[in-house]
């Protein structure tokens, strides 16, 4: 068992993300950018996704990164960059 779920999108330039509890971290565009900003959600006061909280919440961020780097499986069919 997990504590967190990690998916990603290989349409619209790629796109990761990582839901831990009511927090969700999304990084977009990694085709382009691939350790580009992640995007910060509480989904408890915003299911909508609409404000981006990552810069008060570094230590949050910096545990999705992680998590973005450590539950990446590398697939011959969806290649992320540098792979």
């Amino acid at each position: 068992k997990h504590e967190y779920l990690y998916w990603e999108f290989h349409e619209q330039g790629k796109r990761q993300a990582v839901r831990i509890g009511w927090w969700k971290g999304i990084r977009q565009n990694v085709a382009k950018n691939p350790d580009g900003p992640i995007e910060l959600y509480n989904l408890k006061s915003d299911l909508g996704e609409k404000n981006n909280i990552a810069q008060r919440h570094p230590e949050i961020v910096a545990r999705i990164v992680k998590i973005m780097k450590a539950a990446r499986t590398p697939s011959e069919n969806w290649k992320m960059p540098g792979e």
